[in-house]
């Protein structure tokens, strides 16, 4: 087969056994997007953010609670899906690619299928086209890796680097949107001082971290997550924006120890339920006039949210931001 006459890329779906765990799915889909040669991404069939928001929306959903009835849905919903997901392939290397993934481990997993020439579109309005580069403000962009030679127009003071491929997080929802801009605005107000803390707490894919590092670079970070892949993932995206690692510890959560007054800055893009449950001491190990920044709450959950938060701290200052139906709360403890 003359490959140079096909196109860039071919999709081959891949089949996961019934009996796969969601862990070997997450793991396999971290190795075909990171060390499978000649693999330019994945894309994995789950609910979008989007489709879950708009379940949720429809649903009588209240407080901190979903409902048996929507969690069914939900979950009957994403039943259908978890049994595939997509791998792209380089055509100059199709071969070599298959070959490698058919004589590794993985193949005990699942099922590669026939390769598919992407003949309508290619490889970038396949999915690329969903990443495009986000300005938060002048301040920051966060640019997709394959758009930095294209986004001539970062005119931001910082561009934050992001591979979406396996990302937790890229700015393109609206909590970590949120997050991203009050991160912008503290520039401003915290002291650049060298000697400060901070914490992403359920950090995903590492972006806010990350990108308040690109203005504290001398600062402690602090990444904590309950899953190992996404500390992978918040290392490498130190890589992708040329960051050592010195300054930066990585904990999974039950290796996580919370200590009284170290945090200049917080930031949490969790649910609510985890947020009410570490609300106490996410508080508590802020230093006196530190900033606490929480999202993943629904405009619905606003009130609920605010009643905790002023219940555990009475001199607290509050500035709440609003997007797609989502909140996000910047909380100031007393000096």
């Amino acid at each position: 087969m003359n490959i140079s006459s096909q196109p860039l890329v071919f999709r081959s779906d891949f089949t996961f056994f019934d009996h796969i765990s969601l862990d070997d799915k997450s793991h396999f889909l971290a190795w075909a997007a990171a060390d499978l040669v000649g693999c330019v991404g994945v894309k994995e069939y789950e609910l979008s953010e989007a489709e879950i928001d708009q379940i949720l929306g429809d649903m009588a959903f209240s407080g901190s609670s979903v409902d048996l009835a929507t969690y069914e849905i939900i979950e009957q919903r994403q039943q259908e899906f978890q049994k595939f997901c997509s791998l792209y392939l380089e055509a100059e290397s199709l071969g070599e690619t298959q070959e490698i993934l058919r004589s590794s481990p993985w193949c005990e997993i699942g099922v590669l299928g026939e390769a598919l020439p992407l003949v309508d579109t290619s490889w970038e309005h396949e999915w690329k086209k969903y990443f495009a580069p986000i300005d938060i403000d002048q301040s920051l962009s966060v640019v997709p890796l394959w758009w930095e030679s294209e986004h001539v127009g970062a005119h931001a003071e910082v561009v934050l680097k992001m591979n979406p491929g396996q990302a937790f997080g890229t700015g393109q929802h609206a909590t970590t949107f949120l997050c991203l801009k009050f991160l912008v605005g503290l520039k401003n107000l915290v002291a650049a001082n060298n000697a400060g803390n901070f914490l992403d707490f359920g950090c995903g894919s590492g972006i806010l971290g990350v990108a308040y590092k690109k203005f504290r670079p001398t600062w402690n970070f602090d990444f904590v997550d309950i899953e190992e892949l996404a500390l992978e993932e918040s290392k490498k995206h130190h890589e992708y924006n040329e960051m050592n690692l010195t300054s930066s510890h990585f904990y999974l959560g039950e290796n996580f120890s919370f200590k009284k007054n170290k945090y200049d800055v917080i930031v949490a893009n969790i649910l609510l339920n985890t947020i009410v449950d570490f609300l106490p001491l996410l508080l508590s190990s802020l230093k006196g006039g530190g900033f606490l920044i929480l999202s993943g709450v629904l405009e619905s959950q606003e009130e609920e949210l605010m009643t905790h938060v002023k219940n555990l701290s009475k001199d607290a200052k509050f500035i709440c931001e609003r997007r797609d139906g989502w909140i996000g709360l910047q909380v100031q403890v007393g000096l």
